[in-house]
């Protein structure tokens, strides 16, 4: 477990800077709620996973009877709910070997209905269950939602508070970069300035597991508001613009290798936010003209990230873990300045930043 803590920071840092989405195609529907893909993960690398169907409600399209998942192995099935009412389904896992089981419920359905995931679990040492709601651009993805069903081994409280504090200090480092310090924006001569910068970040679930070729495979969900506020100037005229979110969660898995410096490459990348707002004036080298419409509809906005910008939301992820990576490196002495690039370039929004 210290190697997935040391990790922490840098997906702080990456997660920090979450990238607004681009204008989404004319027509796309978003998170209809009646369709959706569900993903059970076995992470508990030495036992099986037994998922039963205990009870749906209002589906046109069922859920398998039982699916036997075998350790660190991923299943997934589609579900649909009928249009008369809200869809329901009720699930549960069960490693093997154990007297730990976790039931999922599932609301599945269109306005007024909602579409979201309970959980009622028997803990046991050394298991944890988590779930995760992604909404998608259905004429894209063909369903209104990805959801992820979880069973971990989970870490032990001791180990989650050193976690959470290596976390919280990542999002100070990332604060003292950004706040008060100059930027300007690549290929434009717009400079500008974070007045304030403010994240707060929890971990919801983790997993780190042996991998091929020595690394490993990483899983988190994370949960958190962020805000800030910066002034923008262009030819000598300035503007104020914000961004906040509340109620924002992020799903992660990718591939990584533990070394003197830390190498991850993010595979999926999710998201799903509970308010966004966007303030100040529309400026087009650093903002973009959907962002009224997302601060009316959330779910829009996570489902563009989640799917029509999903490939360059997570280069920007990527792009930002590397950045911070050279950067920690050289507050730990373990790079010197003379070895890496005089300037970081970070993704904000999509923008490329240099400080």
């Amino acid at each position: 477990m210290p190697s997935l803590i040391t990790l922490l920071p840098f997906l702080a840092a990456a997660n920090a800077l979450v990238p607004a989405p681009r204008p989404r195609a004319a027509g796309n529907a978003v998170a209809l709620g009646t369709s959706a893909d569900v993903y059970v993960h076995n992470d508990l690398w030495n036992k099986s996973l037994t998922v039963s169907t205990i009870g749906t409600k209002h589906l046109r399209v069922q859920p398998p009877a039982a699916i036997n998942i075998p350790g660190g192995k991923t299943e997934k099935f589609p579900v649909q709910a009928d249009g008369q009412g809200q869809g329901r389904i009720e699930l549960k896992a069960k490693p093997h070997g154990t007297i730990s089981e976790s039931k999922f419920s599932i609301d599945l359905g269109s306005s007024p209905y909602k579409t979201g995931i309970s959980q009622d679990v028997t803990p046991f040492k050394g298991h944890e269950y988590a779930s995760f709601v992604a909404p998608l651009e259905s004429q894209i993805a063909g369903h209104d939602f990805d959801l992820h069903l979880l069973t971990g081994r989970g870490i032990s409280a001791t180990e989650l508070a050193l976690a959470q504090s290596k976390l919280d200090g990542a999002i100070q480092t990332v604060v003292k970069l950004f706040q008060g310090n100059e930027f300007y924006i690549l290929n434009t001569n717009v400079t500008g300035v974070y007045d304030t910068y403010k994240a707060d970040i929890k971990i919801n679930y983790l997993e780190l597991n042996k991998g091929p070729d020595g690394g490993h495979i990483f899983k988190a969900i994370f949960t958190g508001d962020y805000e800030y506020q910066m002034t923008v100037t262009k030819d000598g005229a300035s503007k104020t613009l914000g961004h906040k979110e509340t109620g924002s969660s992020t799903f992660i898995t990718g591939d990584v290798k533990i070394g003197s410096l830390i190498e991850f490459t993010a595979k999926t990348y999710q998201v799903s936010v509970g308010d966004v707002k966007f303030t100040g004036e529309h400026f087009p080298e650093f903002s973009n003209a959907a962002w009224p419409e997302y601060s009316k509809d959330a779910a829009l906005y996570s489902a563009v990230i989640n799917t029509s910008d999903n490939q360059r939301s997570r280069y920007c992820f990527n792009h930002n873990i590397e950045n911070y990576n050279i950067l920690l490196s050289l507050s730990t002495g373990i790079a010197a300045r003379s070895e890496v690039s005089k300037e970081f370039t970070f993704f904000q929004n999509g923008f490329e930043l240099v400080f």
